[in-house]
């Protein structure tokens, strides 16, 4: 059966099973395309079953999934972990992928969804786009961007804003003009994500302290930040893949010369969004 997608600026066609189509469906919703014009397409197979590790954080239960690894030869990424594997091949401005999937029944969109994803980080680094790891707010028709290490408080500090909540974990950045958007995906966190988009304004990095202050970023200081929590520059290894390492960095450092980048101190008051909108003014 075949389903497709949209996110920000990209089109992707899933071939697999009936049970795999509507698992993509039933969490993508709200991303449902035609799928007329696409840019992805990516055949997957279920092959055999998998035991996945379950933990405790914040008193809910979560599972473990392994990193996904990534590696490139000319035009064509191979994309693997315990969960997945296969090649994603470039054809002009078009991506084809086939991937073997380990079957949990219970995790299957998790697995999936980290696939899929993936797949879109490396197709939108051509389409000057990024996949971010960040949770993301629109506020008076802005959007608001905050980046941290699992644990730094993404979920939290978007929450406390009581703003629209675009996403809790993966926000796809597009470069259109003078402006950079951000757009909500389906492959969200804890919180349900929005099919929405809004011109980036601020871009936060948490720091936890018992105080919330600001501390603006030159870009000098931003990019090795932001390509921390890029998806593709923590899955390959930069002295393996010099182009590609040199391709991202030039396009991160485009992407943040448009918008301002303050570290942000952060403690857990209600206050939050008074204070990020006093960022910036004299």
């Amino acid at each position: 059966m075949r389903s497709a997608i949209k996110v920000g600026n990209l089109t992707c066609v899933i071939n697999a099973v009936e049970s795999l189509t509507k698992v993509v469906q039933d969490n993508c919703i709200d991303f449902l395309h035609d799928g007329r014009d696409y840019d992805i397409t990516l055949d997957l197979h279920i092959t055999k079953p998998i035991v996945l590790r379950e933990c405790i954080h914040d008193g809910r239960t979560e599972v473990y999934l392994d990193k996904e690894s990534i590696s490139m030869h000319k035009n064509v990424f191979d994309i693997s972990c315990k969960q997945f594997n296969g090649v994603l091949s470039r054809h002009g401005t078009r991506f084809f992928g086939e991937f073997n999937i380990h079957y949990n029944k219970k995790y299957l969109w998790y697995i999936v969804r980290n696939l899929v994803r993936a797949c879109y980080a490396i197709a939108a680094m051509h389409k000057k786009a990024f996949m971010v790891h960040s949770s993301c707010i629109i506020h008076k028709k802005k959007a608001y961007m905050f980046l941290g290490l699992s644990g730094a408080g993404k979920t939290t500090a978007a929450r406390l804003t009581k703003s629209l909540v675009l996403s809790d974990e993966s926000v796809m950045l597009v470069s259109s003009g003078k402006s950079i958007y951000a757009y909500g995906t389906p492959f969200g966190g804890r919180m349900k994500p929005m099919n929405d988009h809004a011109a980036l304004a601020k871009i936060f990095f948490l720091v936890q302290d018992k105080k919330t202050y600001f501390k603006s970023l030159d870009i000098i200081q931003s990019v090795p930040e932001f390509m921390q929590h890029e998806f593709l520059s923590f899955t390959i290894v930069f002295q393996k893949n010099p182009v590609l390492s040199r391709k991202i960095f030039s396009q991160a450092h485009d992407f943040l010369d448009k918008v301002s980048c303050y570290e942000m101190h952060f403690n857990l008051d209600n206050d939050l969004m008074k204070r990020t909108d006093d960022i910036g003014k004299d």
